[in-house]
């Protein structure tokens, strides 16, 4: 009776290695995009993020209006309005901190 191959070893050999060649060269490009791209945002773009980041640091805040004063009948104040402040220091910003 002659003997009949099932499986052609040197054909799933070749497929491993052009699949693994494949994986490979996949894997370096995607490395490279990435290298490029933060190429591109650390070095080329670095001034444009700089100032954006400088440009954050100031925000602009609605303040309500004050509000009325309530009296009663008799033209006494009930309630009145207290103004309250508040001061922010961002200690990079500041050339004396120690004096403040």
């Amino acid at each position: 009776m002659a003997h009949i191959a099932l499986r052609d070893n040197l054909r799933e050999s070749q497929l491993f290695s052009n699949r693994a060649v494949v994986a490979v060269v996949f894997i370096i490009l995607a490395l490279l995009a990435l290298v490029g791209r933060m190429v591109y945002l650390q070095i080329m773009s670095h001034d444009h993020y700089t100032t954006l980041s400088h440009n954050n640091r100031v925000s602009i805040v609605p303040l309500a209006p004050t509000r009325g004063l309530i009296f009663d009948r008799n033209g006494v104040i009930v309630a009145q309005n207290l103004p309250t402040f508040s001061l922010e220091i961002v200690p990079e910003r500041c050339k004396n901190l120690d004096q403040t």
